[in-house]
């Protein structure tokens, strides 16, 4: 998941620095739409990818100092082979 968000962000980037070059003004109304759909698609794919996290993180009793690792039976606060504690 870390990997895909890095990815994410990368291309998010570099759509981003593309809008701010000269030969963006002499784009056509099909390749700004193109341009303006892969941004979009972009920015949701980085808002959902970090949505994610942030609601596995503020599940009741599991954070990122606790060890959530191993924990399989249903009762338990965080999901089974949820590794939080690797983020101290």
């Amino acid at each position: 998941m870390r990997i895909a968000q890095t990815a994410v962000q990368f291309l998010l980037g570099f759509l981003m620095a593309g809008a701010v070059t000269p030969r963006f003004a002499v784009l056509a109304s099909a390749d700004r739409s193109v341009y303006v759909t892969a941004l979009v698609l972009a920015m949701s794919a980085a808002v959902l990818l970090v949505l994610s996290l942030v609601l596995s993180l503020s599940r009741p009793g599991c954070s990122p100092r606790s060890s959530c690792a191993g924990w399989s039976d249903s009762g338990s606060p965080c999901p089974s082979g949820t590794v939080s504690g690797t983020l101290t």
